[in-house]
């Protein structure tokens, strides 16, 4: 007699859909990453603009106000990238509460399948004591006979 598990396809279903939410946590880790590099690159920009007109000293009225207007598209875009980091992320922490999920599925589905074996195992091992009571029966009663 061979085991097979009654919910082997529900467990290769969980197994699956493990896989895709990891795979999709991969994914949504290299964007937040990807984000977090390009808010690295924005900061270091301000920064840079910062020290130039640090360095630049003085300079006339129609340069402050580009450089004001400037400086302030540079902030209003940093901001706008703090929420993409601050978004990824958040879905990054969504996508990786789903995996636990996932996890914990397969492993329940894991744990019936531990139990059926066992069980399997028990009902082995009845018949085999079985079939060993039934030869040593007839073995007796050849002895008798």
């Amino acid at each position: 007699m061979k085991f097979e598990y009654s919910l082997n396809g529900v467990l290769n279903y969980r197994k699956t859909v493990e896989d895709l939410k990891k795979h999709e946590l991969n994914h949504a880790k290299k964007e937040v990453k990807l984000q977090e590099d390009k808010l690295r690159e924005m900061k270091s920009e301000y920064s840079n603009l910062l020290e130039e007109i640090i360095s630049k000293g003085s300079f006339d009225v129609l340069e402050q106000k580009q450089y004001y207007r400037y400086l302030e598209n540079v902030k209003e875009k940093l901001e706008m990238q703090r929420g993409r980091v601050e978004s990824c992320n958040q879905l990054c922490d969504s996508v990786r509460a789903s995996v636990i999920d996932a996890q914990k599925d397969r492993k329940i589905m894991e744990k019936l399948e531990q139990k059926e074996w066992k069980k399997f195992l028990l009902e082995m091992k009845r018949e085999e004591d079985k079939e060993f009571n039934e030869m040593a029966g007839i073995l007796f009663y050849r002895k008798e006979v």
